[in-house]
């Protein structure tokens, strides 16, 4: 018997058939049940992310899966806000206050925030974790958060005269994707209220996601970061801001030619991966 956590398993399934398998014909780039051809060469340095209930992260370099000591890589709480008192200074800003757009560089290198407030909590029991911002179960809580705000910051929501309940809410992240790029009427009417909601947490999750890229980048150097997991669905609505959000922030010392792509294996990744864990180390 042999074990690999989902996001080891996805990444080992993106490598065998997937998004970082290299030399496939466009008629099977995405079939899971495709046999690897002989003298097939994949990608040596790919890091996956998983956007999921929570955020998962697995590395492979130079062609080997890098597991650690205990087989406890969890990039997803990598933590990116410490407390705004840390050590008695003000040091980081909640990554909610970061510019609404992220195309700009002159925006994003402006001053994003005026106040700071504490990280958010996560179940693994730290704070600020990349995790507590944007996993799908973050950025629909970060939704209703922000739609209250709106709604508490409009007059007539304020009179308690429209609850907005006429409007249906969105029930996953890419309804909130999707309500973020179509846009929506006047802020006085319930679904301009829930489409400025999406736009601010779309914003804000693809800031985050973007600045963790470059960490990963400068940490294992990527040919390529594949997005899995149910937020992954909402492709280039997802990718394209975090693309943009990747460019502003990264260095500019040097170039990065790190390649961004959505998983391809969908469900099956896991029984695929699984399988290649096995194929691995048994038939080497």
């Amino acid at each position: 018997v042999c074990l690999c956590n989902d996001a080891d398993a996805a990444l080992l399934a993106e490598c065998w058939v997937g998004a970082a398998a290299r030399s496939l014909e466009a008629d099977d780039c995405l079939s899971v049940n495709r046999v690897p051809r002989p003298g097939r060469a994949d990608v040596a340095h790919v890091v996956m992310v998983t956007l999921g209930s929570g955020v998962g992260v697995a590395v492979r370099s130079g062609g080997v899966l890098l597991r650690g000591s205990r087989g406890l890589i969890e990039g997803g709480h990598s933590i990116i806000q410490l407390p705004s008192n840390f050590c008695g200074q003000r040091l980081l800003c909640h990554p909610g206050s970061l510019p609404a757009s992220v195309a700009k560089q002159d925006a994003a290198k402006s001053n994003v925030a005026e106040t700071c407030v504490e990280p958010r909590a996560c179940g693994c029991g730290q704070r600020g974790c990349v995790e507590a911002y944007v996993s799908a179960n973050s950025v629909k809580k970060r939704f209703c958060e922000k739609l209250t705000s709106i709604r508490d910051q409009n007059a007539e929501a304020a009179t308690g005269q429209d609850t907005g309940a006429e409007f249906e809410m969105p029930t996953s992240t890419q309804d909130i994707f999707a309500l973020a790029s179509t846009g929506g009427p006047s802020l006085e009417l319930p679904a301009g209220r829930h489409a400025e909601a999406a736009k601010q947490v779309v914003a804000e999750t693809a800031a985050i996601l973007g600045a963790f890229c470059v960490n990963l980048c400068r940490a294992y150097d990527p040919e390529l970061i594949i997005f899995g997991g149910g937020m992954a669905e909402a492709g280039e609505q997802l990718l394209g801001p975090v693309r943009e959000a990747f460019e502003v922030q990264r260095w500019n010392v040097l170039p990065d030619c790190a390649r961004f792509a959505r998983a391809s294996c969908g469900a099956k990744a896991g029984v695929v991966g699984a399988a290649a864990n096995a194929r691995h180390l048994f038939w080497p």
